[in-house]
C-alpha cells in the first residue's frame, strides 16, 4: 500500500493490486523499495513542496487533491492501524508481539 500511495503521490494513479498475496521474502523486497522511493523523494525536496497539493485518483476512480503534507501523514498513520492489527491478533494466538511505539525504538537506537 506504501508503494501505491508513493505512485499516486508521484504519477496521480496506482495500477497495483492490493490484494496481491506475496512471499515473505518479496514483502521485504517491496518493503526496502518504498524506503528507498519515499527516502529519495524526501531528500530532493524542499519546504514549499510539502504544502503543494497532489491530485491524484483512488482504486475506485475517484479523484482528490490533498498537500504533500497530509498524504504523509496519512501514510504514516495507515501503516500504524496495520502494526496495532498484527499485535492485537499476535496476542490473540497467545505471542508476545514486540514493541511498536516509537519512543521504544529512539530509545534503542539512538
Amino acid at each position: 500500500v506504501e508503494m501505491m500511495w508513493f505512485e499516486r503521490i508521484n504519477r496521480g494513479k496506482s495500477d497495483r493490486d492490493m490484494n496481491e498475496c506475496r512471499s515473505p521474502k518479496a514483502c521485504r523486497a517491496l518493503l526496502w523499495e518504498s524506503q528507498d522511493c519515499f527516502s529519495t523523494m524526501l531528500h530532493e525536496m524542499d519546504d514549499p513542496d510539502f504544502s503543494r497539493k497532489r491530485t491524484y485518483t483512488n482504486t475506485k476512480g475517484e479523484e482528490y487533491s490533498n498537500e504533500l503534507s497530509d498524504l504523509l501523514t496519512h501514510v504514516l498513520n495507515h501503516s500504524e492501524h496495520h502494526r496495532a492489527q498484527i499485535v492485537w491478533r499476535m496476542r490473540e494466538l497467545d505471542f508476545e508481539p514486540p514493541v511498536t511505539d516509537y519512543i521504544f525504538y529512539i530509545r534503542e537506537h539512538k
